[in-house]
Order: C-alpha cells, then sequence, then structure tokens
C-alpha cells in the first residue's frame, strides 16, 4: 500500500510526502518522519500507521488538535481524498494513487505562527557557590564536581566562568526554550 500526504502552499505549489509502512510521527521536533517547524505544531503532534490494509491517524495528546475532514479527532481510520489537518498545514491523504485528482486546498500560515530560528536567549541569576554545585547536579545535562573547594562546570572552574572570581558568587546562565514548553 502506497500512502502519500499532499499539501498546496498558498502559492498553490503542490508538495508530496510519501509515507513508510508502520508509524510515521507528525510534529515539528527534527526526530519526527514528518517535520512541520510551526510553533502552533506540537513536538510530537500525531501519528500516521500504516498497515497490510489500512491507514490509521492517532493524536498524541497535542496542544491544539488533530483534525480528520474538519473534525477533531483522537483516533480516525483514513481512507483516499480524506483531509488531515495539523496546525495550519492541511494534507490530502492519497492511497495507491486514489483520488487521481486532487482539488487544491492551500495551507497558510500566518506570519506570527512560522516558527523562526531559534535563539537562545540568556538569564544570569547570581548564586554562590554552593547553590550553583546543586543546581547543577541536579540538572542532568549539567555535569559538576567539587575539587578542593573549587567547583567544576562541564571542565570549567569558577574562575573560568563568565563572571567568575572569588566572590563565591557565580552566574547561573539558563536557557529559555519556547519549543520545549509543549
Amino acid at each position: 500500500m502506497d500512502v502519500v500526504l499532499v499539501m498546496f502552499m498558498a502559492d498553490g505549489t503542490r508538495r508530496d510526502f510519501t509515507l513508510s509502512r508502520g508509524r510515521t510521527v507528525v510534529g515539528r521536533t527534527v526526530s519526527c518522519g514528518l517535520r512541520v517547524p510551526l510553533a502552533i505544531v506540537s513536538r510530537k503532534h500525531c501519528e500516521i500507521t500504516i498497515d497490510q490494509d489500512a491507514v490509521h491517524l492517532r493524536d498524541l495528546g497535542s496542544s491544539n488538535g488533530t483534525f480528520h475532514n474538519g473534525a477533531r479527532v483522537q483516533e480516525a481510520d483514513l481512507a483516499p481524498g480524506d483531509q488531515i489537518s495539523v496546525g495550519p498545514v492541511k494534507f490530502i491523504v492519497v492511497v495507491d494513487g486514489k483520488p487521481e485528482k486532487i482539488d487544491p486546498v492551500p495551507t497558510i500560515i500566518p506570519a506570527h505562527k512560522a516558527t523562526k530560528p531559534k535563539t537562545r536567549k540568556k538569564k544570569e541569576l547570581p548564586l554562590d557557590a554552593s547553590a550553583l554545585a546543586v543546581a547543577a547536579l541536579e540538572d542532568s545535562a549539567a555535569t559538576a564536581s567539587l575539587d578542593s573547594g573549587t567547583i567544576n562546570l562541564d571542565g570549567m572552574s569558577d574562575s573560568q566562568s563568565a563572571g567568575g572570581g572569588s566572590s563565591g558568587n557565580l552566574p547561573l546562565i539558563l536557557d529559555d526554550e519556547e519549543d520545549d514548553k509543549k
């Protein structure tokens, strides 16, 4: 069974996305089989499963919902010509070349909905050395060790880190990532 999702851009340009047998996750993260890099789309929004004789759609707990032929669904069986909406993106389901003719349903993405290139905002919070060690140890992405009274965070001593020195107050840099909120 050959399954293709067809999308039309606002200018009428057609884009075909061939799905492989098994499970394809649709969402905004790079690990998704079909990536829709828009802030309104959840990281892992929905999945499409293809087996021997059926195509199935399932919402993965998305914030804004998955729509099948205009109705919000948790699960649905898909047929040729069905429409799936993930955020503002509309796909037409084509199974084994059917339907042969598809009327364009343009995907129109408002400018404020598009994901901008990821920029990291940094915040500096002064913390004493012991609080920094605790914060670093609680964060699984960071490593910290205490060697002879000096805090090493990812291999940097407090005198090498930004704002370092021997004052006992070190800045803690936190990343604000909008992608991780959903």
